[in-house]
């Protein structure tokens, strides 16, 4: 189902999500309640359930991140050998080496 994508900025397909909306409903009629929400607050409400409680989840905004996560960039001390995220550790005392750190892996 296509819902909107608030990363994207447009309608997206989701099957992860669609999965997970629909187990959700397989529990609220297993259960004979639902969830709702209280607009003026911010909170969940659940109540008992309705022959069509279960329709509004279905259209759920997407707020996923669409794209996967990429590795940091690896950068090694000369002085000390350490692997750092782009900059050395404060803690192996090598500050004044970082303009000489060298790039182990760029992260693509």
């Amino acid at each position: 189902m296509k819902r909107w994508n608030r990363k994207k900025g447009m309608d997206t397909e989701n099957p992860k999500i669609d999965a997970f909306l629909e187990d959700v409903i397989a529990v609220c009629r297993k259960h004979g309640l639902t969830i709702s929400h209280e607009d003026t607050h911010g909170a969940f409400v659940i109540e008992v359930a309705s022959e069509d409680s279960g329709e509004w989840l279905l259209h759920a905004v997407d707020d996923t991140d669409p794209e996967p996560e990429r590795p940091a960039r690896l950068y090694r001390c000369p002085r000390c050998g350490r692997e750092e995220q782009l900059t050395c550790s404060i803690s192996c005392g090598c500050e004044r080496w970082r303009p000489m750190m060298r790039k182990v892996t760029d992260g693509t």
